[in-house]
This record gives structure tokens, C-alpha cells and sequence, in this order.
């Protein structure tokens, strides 16, 4: 994240230090949890009295646990420029064992109002709970664009038997060719999860191997042997694609208001007449269309919202490279390492002297029993001690 060694020598004084004087490595882990933790209750001070956007999402499983993130951010978008982790600051990282909509309620309408937060609109996916949730709290939801075009590509393109046929024969080409002198032509492996998320890949793979077949010796065509019967769902996968990056791209940048939900529509009539993807056009509308309603109906102070929560799908890419991968451990304090990716080098440099003096481990240690629900490292470390 940070070069921890020119961190550490800013904490010493920026003088020559001899090698004795080097903290070692549990101390350095300390002070990250400290700074993260102090991040986490202060950084969102300056949101007070302000009117904010709460991106909300949950991670995958860890262990038997799941971490509730929440982002905050100003509710007016300006600029062109998609949102980074230094425009937002975490508001919420808790971890149970799971989450439902009455939880999720509960853990965000508490956080606003010890922070004396305004939030305007809600960001999130649309996955039952989050929905759940985020109508109990009572603020306007916006659909994540992200999901909401996976959503459109699931509805198209799930059920139909010629996707199916594609995606089994690329599931058996990612097994094949898991070894051997052709495993350079091995494509992506998707998880089922978020694999229409994550179409695109799929689709460039297979264009390529269209384009160089001529090229290949009769052994790998023997072994791509039913691909060129998948063209046409590819070709289709490819306008759908085309389609929905578009207004994805359109919106993410420019952001949710009248003039870019109207180019949206406007890129979505141009293609209407293509009967090969009418699903993906007809989910497409009614998304631009209830983000229109909101804007006109909900939020008619605002002229731009934003309706990413990419931003949080990155940290938690961060957070899924810290975790470990020992099922049994669960949520760990490494977790508060979070707070500090939305934080500047220059803020963390002046700050983290403070973090660390105003910070004790009694504090890293309520949270860990305040968020590790059910550490199974922990039961079976102790069940099996002799």
C-alpha cells in the first residue's frame, strides 16, 4: 500500500537510524491497526453537517463471517472523473455472521447518527438484503450501474441454451488446458458468482481464437474443435456487450443527471430495432429510467449523483489479498488496514505519529471481539491444545 520503511523513518525523525532501532514486524502490524482504527472513528469528521452518499456492499465469506463495508462520499458529483479511494472515507467495518436487511438497518442508521451524517442516497447492488436494508433505513437506493448491467446480461443470456453450450465447452477448455504446451490459450477462469460482470474477457477470448484459427495447427483446432459453431452467440454477446459498456462508461464518468441519462436513452434507441439482444435493451431502459424517476422525485436538490460502487469492489480486492487463506480464521484485525487505502501518503505521513500515540491495544481488542463473531482459528487452537 505504502513504503512502510520511508513511514517508519518519518515516525524516527527522518535521521540515520541503526539497525537495532528497527521495529520489528508485529510491532509494524500494531501501528497499521492502530492508524486504521483511529482512521475508521475520525477520518469522517469532516462529512459532519454535510450531505453524503453511503456506498454500501458486503464481502465474500470469510471463514464463517462476512464484512459489511460502507464508503462515504459528497453526494454532488462533479467532474468527469470516476470516484477513487481518497474521495471517500469508511464509515462502517463490521463483521458477523451474516447480514440481514433488519442488521443492516440497525449498523447504518446507528453510525449516521453517532457521526451526525446526512446521507442523501444509498448506493449498493441489489442482492436481497442490501435491498432489504436499505429500505428500512428509508433513503433513496441507487442500483450499483455495475450489477444493474449484469443483471441485463444474466436476464438475456442465462436460460439460453446456446450461451450454455459456449460456456460448458469453455469450462472444459479451462480444464484441459490447466497443463501442457497449449495451456498459454487456457481462457479466464469466471467465478459463477460474477461471471456476467465479467463477460467481456470471455467474449475477447473468443474473438481472438476466431481471428487466429487459420493460423493454429490442426492439433489445436482439434482441441477448439467445437468453437466455431459458438460464433454467433458470441457475436450476439459482443452487441450486448457493446451496448451496455457504453452507457456504463457514459454514466460512471459524467455521472447520474438529466443530460447523461438522456445520451444513455439516446444510445439505447439507436440499437432498439436489434431483435438479438430486446431483453438486454427493455432491462437497460427501465434501469436509466428508474434513475430518472429518482433524480425527478427523490432527489430533485441534486443536479449529479453518483451510481458506482466500484470504488468499493476494488478495496475489497485489496482486503481479499490481506485476508489469509486459512478457512478457520475469519474476520482478522487486518482488516483495519482498510480505512488507511482511503487515505493520501501525504495525510497517513502526517498523521500517523498521532494515530499510533492516541491509539492503545485495548482498543484493537475490543474491536476484534466486537467483530470476530465466531474465530474457528482461535476454538481450535484452543480444542486442541495438549
Amino acid at each position: 500500500m505504502f513504503n512502510i520503511l520511508e513511514l517508519i523513518f518519518n515516525i524516527l525523525g527522518n535521521r540515520k537510524v541503526i539497525l537495532q532501532e528497527l521495529p520489528c514486524s508485529n510491532t509494524v502490524e500494531n501501528w497499521v491497526h492502530k492508524s486504521g482504527y483511529c482512521e475508521l472513528k475520525t477520518g469522517i469528521k469532516k462529512y459532519e453537517n454535510k450531505e453524503v452518499c453511503l456506498i454500501l456492499d458486503e464481502s465474500i465469506r470469510v471463514g464463517r463471517e462476512k464484512l459489511l463495508v460502507g464508503l462515504i462520499c459528497e453526494a454532488e458529483k462533479s467532474g468527469t472523473n470516476h470516484l477513487n479511494f481518497e474521495d471517500t472515507s469508511v464509515l462502517i467495518l463490521e463483521g458477523r455472521i451474516s447480514w440481514k436487511g433488519e442488521d443492516i438497518k440497525e449498523v447504518v442508521n446507528q453510525s449516521i447518527k453517532y457521526n451526525n451524517l446526512t446521507v442523501k442516497y444509498i448506493i449498493g447492488d441489489e442482492g436481497n438484503n442490501l435491498k432489504a436494508g436499505i429500505k428500512k433505513i428509508g433513503c433513496p437506493h441507487i442500483p450499483d450501474i455495475s450489477h444493474a448491467i449484469a443483471n441485463c446480461l444474466k436476464r438475456e443470456f442465462s436460460d439460453l441454451i446456446a450461451y450454455k453450450a459456449f460456456t460448458s465447452d469453455v469450462r472444459n477448455y479451462q480444464a484441459k488446458l490447466i497443463m501442457g504446451k497449449n495451456s498459454f490459450l487456457r481462457p479466464k477462469k469466471q467465478r459463477a458468482k460474477a461471471r456476467f460482470m465479467n463477460q467481456e474477457s470471455l467474449v475477447d477470448w473468443a474473438e481472438v481464437i476466431f481471428e487466429k484459427w487459420t493460423s493454429f495447427s490442426k492439433e489445436v483446432q482439434e482441441v477448439f474443435k467445437e468453437m466455431p459453431k459458438h460464433r454467433p452467440i458470441v457475436e450476439r454477446l459482443r452487441k450486448a456487450m457493446d451496448l451496455v459498456k457504453s452507457v456504463s462508461k457514459l454514466l460512471i464518468n459524467k455521472g447520474i443527471n438529466e443530460k447523461s441519462l438522456k445520451q444513455a436513452l439516446n444510445e439505447i434507441n439507436k440499437i432498439e430495432t436489434n431483435n438479438s439482444i430486446q431483453v438486454v435493451i427493455s432491462e437497460l431502459k427501465k434501469y436509466v429510467n428508474n434513475y430518472k424517476e429518482i433524480l425527478e422525485k427523490k432527489l430533485i436538490k441534486h443536479e449529479n449523483i453518483f451510481g458506482c460502487s466500484r470504488v468499493i469492489e476494488r478495496l475489497f480486492g485489496i482486503y481479499k489479498e490481506k485476508i489469509s487463506t486459512n478457512y478457520f480464521n475469519g474476520i482478522t484485525a487486518s482488516c483495519l488496514e482498510l480505512p488507511l487505502v482511503c487515505l493520501s501518503k501525504e495525510a497517513l505521513k502526517q498523521n500517523l505519529k498521532s494515530f499510533i500515540e492516541t491509539v492503545f491495544m485495548s482498543n484493537i481488542n475490543d474491536w476484534k471481539k466486537q467483530n470476530q463473531s465466531d474465530n474457528q482459528s482461535i476454538k481450535r487452537k484452543e480444542f486442541f491444545k495438549r
